[in-house]
């Protein structure tokens, strides 16, 4: 999960589980574009939707968009905990309209779906040993990044989530957040550390401009919002550098970040976490996202 602690930790939950927080209910996806390729942007006044965070984004070769998460909107049905969970999202059409979308992955026998994110047809997410409330990133636990078809270990790592697979020039790369060492590169087979960044968290990658783009978010002025680092070759980096700016009337927060590329613009989407106010206050926050 990479914007708040969810109360579910998974997308089946077994009868008997605690209900989710209701004030995850009220988070908002917001959508940022940009026409000159990340210089200037602007936010779209509306939501894109409500509800949804741990976002995902996979671009496909049909035009189309996957974008996957967590859905705090309704509970999941007792049933997928016997036949496995759907990962739920929205789908861009080449067009550019958007709907709700479900899709229905081979996990295995896991139950425990956090973070997920397809590449290609492979869906990868985060799995801790046993359908346990909370966030893999705020436990001294280990926890297995899994992929299918299937549900097959590739890694583990303490407080592992937020993992965000790419292709580039024909190698895998994939990026992770882990407790007490921040953003994780692994790369090679079996996938293996190569290097860390501090401080960053929730990292999501992909492919622009031949390079790669690698969005995570850190503290910045009392708010959590993305920042970027680049790469030419998977090894060099650019350096972290802030994204979008921080409008007076724009998302408290901007975590969670994800971004895109059409014909004529990039898309940035984030989830803005503090939105729910009144009794109870905002949304929790995940102390293993707080940098």
């Amino acid at each position: 999960m990479r914007a708040l602690l969810s109360m579910l930790g998974l997308l089946g939950c077994a009868s008997g589980s605690l209900p989710p927080d209701p004030r995850l209910a009220q988070t908002q996806v917001r959508v940022f574009e940009s026409t000159n390729g990340g210089q200037y942007w602007t936010l779209n006044p509306e939501p894109l939707a409500t509800g949804l965070d741990s976002l995902g984004l996979s671009v496909r070769a049909d035009g189309s968009w996957w974008l996957t998460g967590l859905d705090h909107s309704e509970e999941p049905p007792w049933w997928e905990w016997y036949v496995g969970p759907r990962v739920r999202g929205l789908e861009r059409s080449p067009e550019g309209t958007w709907q709700r979308q479900t899709w229905w992955p081979d996990v295995g026998d896991t139950r425990s779906v956090i973070d997920p994110q397809y590449l290609g047809e492979e869906l990868w997410f985060a799995s801790r040993p046993m359908a346990t409330s909370g966030d893999p990133a705020d436990v001294d636990e280990s926890v297995k990044l899994r992929t299918t078809p299937g549900g097959q270990v590739v890694y583990e790592a303490r407080g592992l989530a937020d993992p965000s697979p790419v292709l580039f020039r024909g190698q895998r790369h994939v990026f992770v957040t882990e407790l007490g060492r921040g953003v994780v590169h692994l790369t090679g087979d079996p996938l293996k550390p190569a290097r860390k960044w501090g401080g960053y968290t929730v990292p999501f990658a992909t492919v622009i401009d031949d390079q790669i783009w690698l969005l995570s978010q850190i503290l910045q002025n009392g708010r959590r919002y993305p920042v970027l680092n680049k790469s030419p070759d998977g090894v060099s980096w650019s350096g972290w550098q802030p994204v979008l700016p921080m409008l007076p009337k724009g998302p408290n927060t901007c975590t969670s970040p994800v971004i895109g590329q059409t014909e004529t613009s990039l898309l940035l989407l984030c989830v803005d976490e503090r939105v729910a106010a009144g009794p109870g206050g905002a949304p929790p926050e995940r102390t293993g996202r707080s940098h």
